[in-house]
């Protein structure tokens, strides 16, 4: 419910932490400080060991900008139980449906079956309730590869409990505000387009209209 915010929509049901490399520690609360001096730099090479997996997969180019410009920024979530609210988000969920705005979505303590994504005919399944690593395509791979790898466009459902609280934890692979993106031209693959991450930002948020 936070009306500010740029990565979930005003009526989500969920209450958010966010914390990036961008920013030194002192800058956070200090009741997250320790955590983020220490825990998560433990976290960190997990995280890398699985991203370098996939990029081996990848064109040459979305490897080069990982390597130059990618940082990364944890989102804490926590969704309050639903006795405590009067309504739903829109589509009666917690978290409406969306891509992320990650190069990659790393959700490192595994998820449950709330979460659920769309497939390439529209359907939404419930994921597996694991909790080992899982990570998926955001929308800056989308737009790294022309649409050919399509983001996971995914939401959070109604628990059945409603007085059960969740929490989830998913890391996003984003690139530092003055980086510039760039792939190489549908029609001519040996030249480049390219876009400013502010620019890259600014459509992305442009897929909604709150």
């Amino acid at each position: 419910g936070q009306e500010d915010s740029t990565h979930q929509a005003p009526d989500d049901l969920l209450h958010s932490f966010v914390f990036s490399d961008f920013f030194p520690v002192e800058k956070y609360p200090v009741e997250f400080q320790s955590y983020i001096a220490g825990s998560w730099p433990l976290l960190k090479p997990n995280l890398l060991g699985i991203e370098t997996q996939i990029l081996r997969s990848l064109p040459d180019h979305v490897a080069g900008l990982y390597r130059e410009h990618m940082g990364h920024m944890m989102t804490a979530n926590c969704y309050p139980p639903l006795a405590e609210f009067e309504r739903a988000a829109e589509g009666n969920t917690r978290l409406s449906e969306h891509p992320d705005v990650s190069l990659f979505t790393v959700f490192p303590f595994g998820m449950d079956e709330d979460f659920e994504f769309q497939d390439r005919d529209g359907e939404w399944h419930s994921a597996p309730d694991t909790g080992t690593m899982v990570a998926f395509p955001g929308y800056l791979l989308e737009w790294l590869s022309h649409g050919d790898i399509k983001a996971l466009n995914h939401r959070v459902r109604l628990s059945a409990n409603r007085e059960q609280a969740r929490y989830s934890f998913g890391v996003f692979s984003i690139p530092g505000r003055d980086a510039v993106l760039s792939r190489p031209l549908a029609s001519t693959p040996d030249q480049f387009e390219r876009l400013s991450a502010q620019s890259y930002f600014e459509e992305y948020l442009s897929m909604w209209d709150y």
